[in-house]
């Protein structure tokens, strides 16, 4: 009989009571013996003996075990040991001295929070900077104060330069309006109300200024008006108006710079936000005039900003723990707010009037403080108020995408829907704690460094960076389609919704109008997918009865020569368009038979929509389809040289020829008792293969003769996995029993035979037990047993618990990478985690969901992934952890293995079904590198032939560049700004540059030398350049929206400027004759001017969503296509009319739109990377993005034969992508297949016609 537990001690604590109704709820579910607990709850019958024992408060995990195995209620339980947790945490610290003593002394230091204004008496250590700077306001009119986050510039403009202004101030941070900030604060100086403000800051550039000299009418003469913005980063991380920016930044301009100035202008900037601020010619014309860094400060501050505040209020700080601030901060210029903080909690724990060393270790010290403060918080919370915790920090933060995380403002109404939720009381917890503030409404992070010092937050946040930055821009669109009065025009659609539809599983973190402005665009969506799916079976009855009809009128042709030819033309084309969209409902399931029937559809009539699916089909990078009809595919492996593919079937282990798609053998047939191998693995030489299966013993094969060489015997059990050593000297292999065996393959000597798996029921292990071979010839095996995971060194034969809690065994799949040294493990959970073998430490996790099988490439970089709910295979870079390229779709039955080829290029997944499929794992796989030199690109430009790169910078250079990334030559140098624009000639002989300087200058490519005088008359900076077919003209585009046409023989302006544009010339393009021009600008339309009259062709082209970025005429001059935020638009050029609907699925704003040599294929990239290719005919997208995380794309160009693409980014990258738009897509995907529709297939798609081989060659 098992023993009694010890009787609880009646001591009446929280501990004890909770001990004690932790075994009542085991009374209650029949009193399982522990034992029988540890079997449901994967602990030890121990561990979960002592959760019950009121001795120590069990872990989270480990009470929600024994819960869970009892029956009981795992959210009760989980609040419940939450706050006994807090409660715990609290006795800890009971003793420590309150926030304010008897005596009412304010704690002199503010924590996280800048100084403020009220706050001048206790700010010290930067009394001589603030000296500096109040020099420097009383010299120049625009001074810019740079300082990374954390070196207290917002302290010091607020703390430091306001108190010792005498004039009057306007002070405030950008937010995501600007202007309105700005407005709000002119209002305040009785310039008017705040709306009529606003309007005249859209209207005039001159009208901050006015306002200025309106506040300070009847004001002494010498007094100016202050103008400090702080945080002016917000303009770029909140801002999402590129129009509102500039015009927000030129107003600040204009104040500070007009000849009756009375106003001055300082703005407070992240120094990680230069380049951007270099960007605007306004302030990189002050950054030069004037600036401030604000750095680490000197020894002599720190002891003064420790110090002094503690003195004031009639304290002192202790020498040692003095000694230990300045060696724990010193040197460091982003410390700042964690110093405060640490001081801030110090002082809290203070012994009498003095700061002790020991009250500083106790609040954590400067790395530990925030974290610590924020976990006591997050700790004391029931479990609905850590809930409402998480969600109010995640949408204070904006996530970085190439930028780091920043913080962002939220009013108190989106964070707080109920003032008399949980909600409401946790944010008073969060604002009491100095953890976040709460100012007129405008709730927002104390500081940014919480982000980075608090891990929990962090982890939040990389948990739901994706979903986070989904969710800022639903926040943003809900707002809009609030403001327009719900115009169904503003609803999601397309992409957009189906990257925001996870949300809605998540209601609580959503407002109110977000929920239902994403319900109101789901239900259009679905109103539009029954319309859709209505005229879909319309189009298929009118298709099918046109067909009928066709065969009708057919028959009757027969005895109506002279008509036969026409009619049979009309059948064949109508059933083509039938047999295309049928393939269409094919493409995401199985793209290989949706490509055999468009191939089908193809051979009655060429039509559009069929070579549109076979060219989704190739875009999968699908490369053959191996099925040679068996019943049952399993393990399968290449050779190393990869020619051969060896796999496990119900009729042997089968051969395949890589190349040509053909069986070559059969080895080892199944047993009388119809037991086949299903363990396989290559010699490293590729000499021999080893099988095992279901029958006992290993089975060598000799690959080149395909006959056996010998059996190595295992006992009774069967082999469910096999490993050579690197150096192939050594054979391992995993037993059904749990017993692991090494053999010397020379002598075939059993080295070793160890179990690694103890219990009675090793069967159901055999699938989660994985071996490897360390590149120094170490054995290592890992096995799931009780939901943990055993690390074995078979060499020492020592075995290491890897710290895996909580795994579903049933479900677990575990797998080594090549070389051993890293562990992938999937489990119940929604993410792959990587492991370190050697430290046993967690390297990250996949967001894959739950694996149903794990594959690494021999080099390790990649893994791919089987979702064990959709059955859709996905590559991920180990290193990034971040997936590559799209989804592998294709596997209409159940994945039963996968496996790399040694180079890595080839991926074969097998299916239950009896089918291998291999995969370019290459294909649309973006290879790229860095540019030379530093910054970021402005504007880059290839040549006609896609071989040279012009790479315009902010420092007014220009670089040429091969796409191999060297640059040949020195920069091109002359402009006396920023470069914001370059463009080749048709034959590449010469470039082509718009400056901030106002001018556009003309280039030799091979001199690098510039032709002629600088194009001058412009007024504002030169946005776009463009030259003729011929190359005997220029056009230049400025800010203003003027465009000019240059003479480039005698480099002077033809005619009068083409105006019309209200907003800055982003692209401009020659159509082929030369005799048109197309414009787009950013106030959202599209313009054609006759170059021979010289004035505008019809009316605008208008209706796109925002400010028009990119714009291309088709080689032929037919069609134009322009791009907007989201979306690209085809225009006829004959009628000006829109070419059926915009097309969609871009998440930013289109700055790139290129048509092919062909004119068949258009690109398309993004600000966030994204490049589409499109089908023009039927303008739908060619597969799935080629998606890439290196930033924006600023200049793509075809190769001349089609089969790339290449890419620049303005962050200084060079992305090249396969494409290969075959010339015969039906030639080329019967090659990837390799067979045609068979005679049952073609009976059931194809009815009433002969049969024919689609691929007849395969």
């Amino acid at each position: 009989m098992p023993r009694a537990e010890r009787p609880l001690e009646n001591d009446g604590s929280a501990l004890t009571r909770f001990a004690a109704d932790l075994r009542l709820l085991r009374a209650k579910a029949g009193g399982p013996p522990y034992r029988e607990l540890a079997r449901h709850a994967h602990y030890s019958s121990a561990t979960l003996a002592d959760a019950a024992s009121g001795r120590k408060l069990p872990s989270l995990a480990v009470t929600l075990a024994y819960v869970r195995a009892c029956g009981g209620d795992a959210s009760e339980w989980e609040a419940r040991w939450r706050i006994l947790a807090a409660e715990s945490a609290v006795e800890k610290t009971a003793g420590e001295p309150p926030q304010v003593d008897n005596g009412g002394v304010r704690n002199p230091y503010v924590g996280l929070v800048a100084f403020q204004r009220e706050d001048a008496e206790w700010f010290f250590g930067r009394e001589r900077l603030v000296e500096n700077l109040l020099s420097l306001v009383r010299e120049r009119r625009f001074l810019v104060v740079f300082g990374s986050s954390g070196s207290g510039k917002s302290s010091l403009l607020r703390a430091g330069l306001l108190p010792a202004t005498p004039w009057p101030t306007a002070l405030f941070t950008p937010g995501p309006h600007p202007l309105d900030e700005c407005a709000a604060q002119l209002a305040a100086l009785g310039t008017g109300p705040a709306s009529a403000v606003r309007g005249e800051l859209d209207r005039s550039p001159r009208a901050l200024h006015l306002g200025a000299l309106q506040a300070l009418a009847g004001r002494s003469p010498h007094d100016e008006l202050l103008v400090v913005v702080d945080q002016f980063e917000e303009v770029f991380t909140l801002c999402r108006d590129a129009e509102e920016r500039a015009r927000f930044v030129e107003a600040l301009a204009v104040a500070a710079r007009t000849a009756n100035s009375r106003t001055r202008v300082v703005l407070g900037v992240r120094a990680d936000f230069y380049a951007r601020c270099a960007e605007h010619p306004h302030l990189a014309e002050a950054i030069g005039d004037a600036q401030l860094l604000v750095g680490a400060m000197s020894v002599e501050e720190l002891r003064r900003a420790i110090s002094q505040p503690a003195v004031r209020a009639g304290c002192a700080v202790e020498s040692a723990l003095l000694a230990r601030l300045v060696a724990d901060t010193a040197g460091q210029a982003s410390a700042l707010p964690l110093l405060s903080h640490a001081l801030r909690e110090t002082w809290h724990r203070r012994r009498g009037n003095t700061l002790t060393l020991s009250g500083y270790e106790r609040a954590g010290g400067v790395d530990g403080a925030i974290a610590a403060t924020a976990e006591q918080l997050y700790t004391r919370l029931s479990a609905s108020q850590a809930r409402q915790a998480r969600r109010i920090m995640l949408r204070l933060v904006n996530p970085g995408e190439q930028a780091i995380d920043t913080r962002r403002p939220a009013s108190y109404a989106e964070l707080i829907p109920d003032t008399d939720s949980d909600a409401a009381q946790v944010l008073e917890r969060l604002t009491a704690a100095r953890l976040v503030t709460l100012h007129e409404g405008v709730v927002e992070l104390a500081h940014e460094t919480l982000i980075v010092s608090w891990p929990r937050l962090g982890r939040w946040i990389d948990q739901e960076r994706d979903l986070l930055r989904v969710q800022r821009r639903l926040t943003e669109a809900a707002t809009g389609w609030r403001d327009l009065g719900h115009d169904p025009g503003a609803l999601y659609r397309g992409v957009r919704l189906e990257a925001a539809r996870p949300l809605l599983a998540r209601p609580g973190e959503l407002t109110e109008l977000e929920n239902t402005f994403l319900r109101a665009s789901v239900d259009a969506a679905a109103q539009a997918g029954r319309a859709a799916v209505r005229r879909v079976r319309l189009a298929r009855l009118a298709v099918a009865a046109l067909t009928v009809l066709t065969l009708v009128a057919v028959s009757a042709a027969v005895l109506a020569v002279n008509a036969a030819g026409r009619a049979d033309a009309r059948s064949r084309e109508a059933l083509a368009h039938l047999l295309a969209l049928r393939s269409e409902e094919f493409t995401t399931a199985d793209p290989a038979f949706a490509g055999l029937l468009a191939a089908a559809s193809w051979r009655f009539a060429p039509t559009a929509e069929g070579r549109h699916t076979m060219l989704t089909t190739l875009s999968t990078g699908l490369r053959g389809v191996l099925d040679n009809h068996v019943n049952y595919i399993g393990t399968v492996a290449f050779s190393p040289d990869g020619r051969v593919l060896a796999a496990v079937s119900d009729l042997g282990v089968q051969l395949w020829d890589v190349a040509t798609h053909r069986r070559t053998a059969v080895l080892g047939a199944p047993s009388a008792s119809g037991r086949h191998d299903v363990a396989l693995a290559f010699s490293p030489d590729g000499a021999v293969l080893a099988t095992g299966g279901r029958e006992p013993g290993v089975r060598l094969w000799d690959v080149t003769t395909r006959r056996p060489i010998t059996t190595l015997p295992t006992g009774r059990a069967s082999v469910t996995l096999l490993k050579f050593s690197t150096d192939g000297t050594a054979l391992g292999a995993v037993g059904s029993n749990g017993v692991i065996r090494l053999w010397d393959v020379a002598t075939r000597h059993l080295s070793v035979t160890m179990r690694v798996i103890q219990t009675d029921h090793v069967d159901s292990f055999a699938n989660h037990t994985t071996m490897a071979f360390t590149p120094q010839g170490v054995p290592l095996v890992a096995a799931f047993q009780k939901g943990g995971l055993r690390l074995w060194d078979l060499a020492t034969r020592r075995m290491t618990t890897m710290p895996v809690k909580g795994t579903d065994f049933l479900s677990a799949r575990v797998t080594f990478s090549p070389d051993g040294t890293t562990l992938a493990v999937s489990d119940d959970g929604e993410s792959v985690r990587l492991w370190d073998s050697v430290t046993h430490r967690p390297k990250g996790s996949l967001p894959s969901g739950q694996a149903s099988a794990l594959a690494f490439s021999p080099d390790g970089g990649m893994l791919a992934t089987v979702s064990r709910w959709d059955n859709r295979v996905q590559l991920w870079d180990t290193a990034t952890r971040r997936p590559i390229g799209a989804v592998v779709s294709g596997n209409i039955d159940l994945v039963s293995s996968m496996a790399f080829s040694l180079d890595g290029t080839r991926l074969a997944v097998a299916s239950l079904g009896g089918a291998v499929r291999l995969w370019d794992t290459t294909f649309r796989r973006p290879t790229g590198l860095r540019l030379p030199g530093s910054g970021s690109a402005n504007a880059v430009a290839f040549n006609p032939d896609g071989t040279r790169l012009a790479a315009a910078r902010a420092d007014g250079s220009i670089r040429l560049l091969g796409t191999d990334g060297r640059q040949a030559g020195a920069p091109l140098t002359g402009h006396a700004g920023g470069v914001d624009a370059v463009a080749f000639s048709r034959d590449g002989t010469r470039l082509a540059s718009g400056g901030r300087d106002k001018t556009a200058r003309v280039w030799d490519v091979a001199t690098r030398r510039q032709i002629g005088i600088p194009l001058t008359g412009h007024i504002s900076g030169v946005e776009a350049v463009a030259f003729s077919p011929d190359g005997t003209r220029l056009v230049t585009g400025n800010w203003n929206g003027v465009i000019r046409i240059w003479d480039l023989t005698t480099h002077r302006q033809i005619g009068t400027p083409l105006t019309g544009h209200t907003g800055s010339i982003a692209g401009i393009a020659f159509s082929q004759d030369g005799a048109r021009l197309v414009s787009a600008s950013g106030d959202g339309d599209v313009r054609l001017w006759d170059l021979t009259a010289h004035r505008q062709i019809g009316a605008p082209l208008t209706n796109h969503n925002s400010a028009v970025a990119a714009v291309a005429f088709s080689p032929d001059g037919t069609t134009l296509a322009s791009g907007s935020d989201g979306e690209v638009r085809l225009w006829d050029t004959a009628t000006h009319g829109p070419i059926g609907v915009p097309l969609t699925g871009h998440t930013g704003a289109v700055n790139v739109v290129e048509f092919s040599p062909d004119g068949a294929t258009l690109v398309t990239a993004d600000e966030n990377g994204t490049v589409q290719l499109w089908d023009v005919a039927v303008r739908k997208p060619i597969g799935a993005p080629l998606a890439d995380r290196a930033g924006a794309v600023a200049a793509v160009a075809f190769a001349p034969d089609g089969t790339t693409l290449t890419g620049a980014g303005s962050a200084g990258t060079i992305r090249r992508w396969r494409t290969e738009i075959p010339a015969d897509p039906v030639a080329t995907l019967c090659a990837v297949v390799g067979r045609s529709l068979t005679r049952e297939e073609w009976r059931q798609y194809v009815p009433g016609q002969p049969f024919q081989q689609v691929c007849p060659a395969a």
